[in-house]
């Protein structure tokens, strides 16, 4: 099974826990649903995974008629990216907050709380409006995606991995080699974190390892939030690198470079700018 093949993302909010199960329930077969049960839980998850689709209760203390911490939350989201859909459900509507979730954070949906008992809770109406925002969401992602990832390693500049891996095998012999290096491992590492980030670099960013030939091979680390998980990429010459390794993600190959993506037992605490590993935390976003 390849690990990156995200079915799609979706958090589900809701401080009442029979009103999680009825929006989980429906989408469980055809995506991965994770559910909080208040705004702290839903912060996070968010910190930690990246989701095609969050669908928010707007009360989340139901006891609390002022509390609109589903708007907070609505309003955080939209602000770290325009990418992830969003759906609204209450069982208490106001124009006002109709409007500010339509048009001021841009929710694709909103939802009004009835009775699943009762029928008036369309279920069809629900999952085909899920189904849009997801897939509205993955358009927009993998155009997001596409981009150069060259800027994601830290800690070692262009031409430290140039001198690192061009010293053995067939880039040290190719002076058209040694001169497209950096064309090249720019398509090597923007093949292998497709379809992975949001991505956070480990604080202690690029190292330098032996291949299985005895040259160097580049090794780095990164949380992915699209996989909720944290993944080593390893690259260098093709003959440096082993792409038989357990739990890859993904192995690509250029003319003179071969990479492999494999999955890590690193905890999330580990990438942050606070642990004793140290460094500046940079997250990569999908806008």
């Amino acid at each position: 099974m390849r690990h990156t093949e995200v079915k799609g993302n979706i958090l589900v909010i809701d401080d009442q826990e029979n009103w999680r199960e009825v929006l989980s329930s429906p989408l469980g077969m055809e995506y991965v649903v994770q559910e909080a049960a208040s705004y702290e839980e839903a912060i996070k998850l968010l910190q930690r995974q990246w989701f095609h689709l969050a669908i928010i209760d707007i009360r989340l203390v139901d006891e609390d008629p002022k509390n609109v911490q589903g708007m907070e939350l609505l309003e955080t989201i939209r602000k770290d990216s325009d990418v992830t859909s969003t759906i609204i459900v209450t069982a208490y509507p106001t124009i006002e907050t109709v409007k500010k979730a339509l048009h001021g954070f841009k929710a694709d949906d909103y939802i009004l709380k009835h009775s699943p008992e009762d029928g008036s809770f369309k279920l069809r109406e629900y999952r085909k409006s899920v189904q849009q925002a997801v897939e509205k969401a993955k358009g927009l992602y993998e155009k997001e995606d596409s981009t150069s990832k060259l800027d994601l390693i830290t800690g070692m500049s262009l031409q430290q991995m140039a001198d690192a891996i061009a010293t053995h095998g067939e880039i040290a012999k190719s002076k058209t080699a040694k001169r497209d290096f950096k064309i090249e491992l720019g398509s090597l590492v923007t093949d292998l974190l497709r379809g992975l980030s949001p991505l956070i670099p480990h604080p202690n960013g690029a190292r330098v390892s032996q291949g299985i030939m005895g040259g160097a091979t580049i090794e780095t680390d990164y949380w992915s939030k699209m996989l909720g998980k944290a993944i080593t990429v390893r690259f260098g010459a093709k003959d440096e690198v082993d792409l038989n390794v357990s739990d890859k993600v993904r192995e690509s190959l250029t003319p003179h470079l071969a990479g492999v993506v494999c999955l890590s037992e690193m905890p999330f605490e580990t990438f942050s700018a606070d642990h004793p590993a140290g460094g500046k935390r940079i997250e990569s976003k999908v806008h």
